[in-house]
């Protein structure tokens, strides 16, 4: 349609897999109601396939008054950059560090209606808190144990950029599409169905992060299964296997630990009750794509 702003949706849609789109329409309309989203959805893909870039553009478009893109690590630290929060609906934060530490702060940042922040030589204020929190990174923080559940069941939304080249670099592109689209998108985000917007659950936040943030995983999901009968294997013979297929390195600590939460009987590095699972072809994109379809 021509009311709708083709080259934002391109840099938005292009690269993100089709049955994610619901995940982002419903993180881009939540800026726009008049409560508060306790979801912080985040962007994850490779360096320079541009995830930041419509974040980047959102904010533009709203303006300094309506939005902040700023550093996870400043704005924890920084109780005077926290403060320019009042009234704001968009907050980004780019390039997410490998490790999330101040998890207290992100979740009263998303979940208190009501929030009280003093600004550089001024007052305290309250305020009302009807901000939407949207990130991008090449890493994903591996979260600790006890925050897991907080975090899986109502703070995080997961979006992938699977474009594996870099673009070319452009400093004028976001500038151009605000100045050509602008007032398109925002009109386009309000006038969303609600049948469109749909954050995922629990089960596939938790899933799809942990298997980005701690990639051995993904890896014994697919490789090996919990065996009926006593079937031992070192987790060291483990570990090399995982070095030989994913060509990154893994301490046995961390391997036997996973494991362990994984269920796994692990006892002086010695796993008792796994077996090596049969090993299933990966879908062609053609099938990918079917089965999205």
């Amino acid at each position: 349609a021509e009311n709708e702003p083709t080259k934002f949706m391109k840099v938005l849609f292009d690269d993100t897999p089709v049955h994610e789109m619901p995940r982002i329409k419903a993180g881009l309309r939540s800026k726009f109601i008049n409560y508060l989203d306790p979801k912080i959805s985040v962007l994850y893909g490779s360096s320079g396939v541009g995830k930041s870039t419509p974040l980047l553009i959102l904010v533009e478009t709203l303006g300094n008054n309506y939005a902040l893109s700023v550093e996870l690590n400043q704005f924890l630290e920084d109780k005077f950059i926290r403060a320019k929060i009042m009234g704001m609906r968009l907050l980004v934060f780019q390039d997410l560090p490998r490790e999330w530490k101040d998890f207290t702060t992100l979740k009263t940042l998303t979940g208190e209606q009501k929030k009280t922040e003093r600004g550089f030589m001024k007052d305290s204020v309250t305020f009302d808190n009807k901000l939407k929190i949207w990130a991008s990174g090449n890493y994903l923080a591996k979260i600790p144990e006890f925050e897991q559940d907080a975090m899986y069941t109502r703070r995080l939304s997961l979006i992938h950029n699977i474009r594996k080249t870099a673009h070319k670099e452009d400093p004028t592109f976001s500038e151009k599409i605000v100045s050509e689209e602008g007032e398109k998108i925002i009109s386009w985000i309000l006038n969303f169905d609600d049948s469109e917007c749909e954050y995922e659950d629990k089960d596939t936040v938790q899933e799809e992060w942990e298997e980005t943030a701690s990639p051995e995983i993904a890896f014994l999901n697919k490789f090996y299964q919990l065996s009926d009968t006593v079937n031992e294997i070192s987790v060291m013979k483990i570990v090399k296997n995982y070095q030989e297929k994913y060509q990154q390195r893994i301490s046995i600590e961390q391997m036997a630990k996973t494991l362990k939460t994984m269920g796994y009987a692990v006892r002086n590095n010695i796993i008792s009750n796994i077996e090596e699972a049969p090993v299933r072809s990966e879908p062609t994109e053609k099938e990918e794509q079917v089965k999205i379809d």
